[in-house]
Order: structure tokens, then sequence, then C-alpha cells
């Protein structure tokens, strides 16, 4: 084929874990997953940044169950950051026991945002809001314009989480590590009614996109987050 095959490749339906012997009791184990160095998740979900999926009411939803919520970016900006502030301002109580909250005891969540003119500003907006991860998303991570938006974010905002997708190749993720990104999304069309595999033919099966990612991203300390299909 040329060259044009670069391998054999699996899905998650593609392999079975084998059971082996284990003194582990279910009860204890921590689900505790580091999404970037400053941000902790008590569960490693996350929910989808889409507008049928993720507002507020949702964002808060998920951190006092210990995930995050990513804010979609099909609204204007002032809408986006006041739906930040109404997560942020969320009371807390004591019975969040396993809520995920920042050095304030607030509700953590994220906002998307595209490659557009007005991104920077959108991006000021959600900062002054108190959000606490930005994510790049783009059907397409490894192109020039997000890697860009992830640099200029980058220079602009050292200390900013930043969240660089989607992608499903070791080379992506270098260049969004590279350009300054905090952990790489991972996944193109692995969403149970994503059709962009078969509309477009373009993808790479989830679990050696996974793989190939994590092999890169764990040698600078960079999260992955295995995004569609969740079972």
């Amino acid at each position: 084929m040329n060259g044009k095959v670069i391998k054999e490749a699996y899905t998650f339906d593609d392999l079975l874990l084998a059971p082996a012997y284990s003194k582990v009791v279910p009860i204890n184990v921590s689900l505790k997953t580091k999404l970037t160095k400053q941000i902790e998740l008590n569960i490693p979900v996350l929910s989808a940044a889409m507008d049928t999926v993720t507002e507020y009411e949702m964002a808060i939803a998920l951190a006092k169950l210990g995930g995050m919520g990513i804010i979609h970016k099909n609204m204007s900006h002032e809408e986006q950051a006041e739906m930040v502030r109404k997560v942020k301002s969320y009371e807390v109580t004591e019975k969040d026991t396993d809520a995920c909250v920042d050095d304030k005891k607030r509700l953590r969540v994220g906002a998307a945002v595209g490659v557009s003119d007005d991104t920077i500003y959108r991006v000021s907006a959600l900062i002054d809001a108190g959000v606490d991860i930005i994510a790049v998303d783009s059907a397409h991570g490894h192109s020039k314009g997000v890697i860009d938006m992830v640099f200029e974010l980058r220079r602009m905002c050292p200390k900013l989480d930043i969240i660089a997708g989607n992608v499903v190749t070791a080379q992506a993720a270098i260049d969004l590590i590279y350009a300054g990104a905090s952990a790489i999304k991972v996944g193109v069309g692995p969403g149970s009614i994503c059709t962009t595999r078969v509309v477009a033919g373009v993808g790479v099966p989830q679990l050696t996109a996974i793989n190939d990612v994590y092999q890169v991203a764990k040698q600078y300390e960079i999260g992955i987050i295995a995004d569609g299909g969740i079972k």
C-alpha cells in the first residue's frame, strides 16, 4: 500500500481485559485523577462541550460528583462567562463530600473556545469569570489554527490550564504540547452518535489513538482525555 497504511489498530470493542488475582477491596479504590498539574478530579469524568450536553446545570451536577463540566461555546462570550460564574458561585456544603473544588472551595468548571477572531476576548472574559480550564475545541486539533491559538493563549496566560484537541496521533500530541497544552483530548469519531469516520473516512480506532498519544504525553506529565463513546 505504498506506506499509506500505518499499522493495525484497535478500538475498545476489539479487546478484553483478562481478570487476574487481586487483593484490592473495591470500597477502598480511589478514582482521583490528575487532569493537569494544577487540577485533580475525584472521578475521571468530563462532560462533553456540546450545546445539548453541558451548560451550567450539568457543570454543577458533575462537579458535585467529583468530575468537571466543560461549558460549550455555541453562545455569546457574555452568556458563557455568566454560566461559569453560576458554577463558581454555587454554594458547596458539607454534604458535597466528593465535589471537585478549587483552593477557594468553589466548584471547578471548564469552558470551550474555538479558533476565531474573538477567541482571545472570549478567553479573557472567561478568566475574569473564574474559569479553571480552557478547552481549545476542534474536530481536527492537529491544525495550524489550533496550534497557534494554544501558543498565543500560553503566551498571554502562562498559568492558564489549556486542553487542546481533538487528535489521534503522537505527532499531534507533540505539536500541541510544545505549543503549551496542559492536557490533550484524544478521539476523532468514537462517539456513539458521531458520523465523522463514516462520512469523512477520517479517524484512528480509539484504543490505539489513546495509546499513541499517551506514549508521548507521559514523557511530559501531560494529561490525556479519551473523548467520545464513554461506556
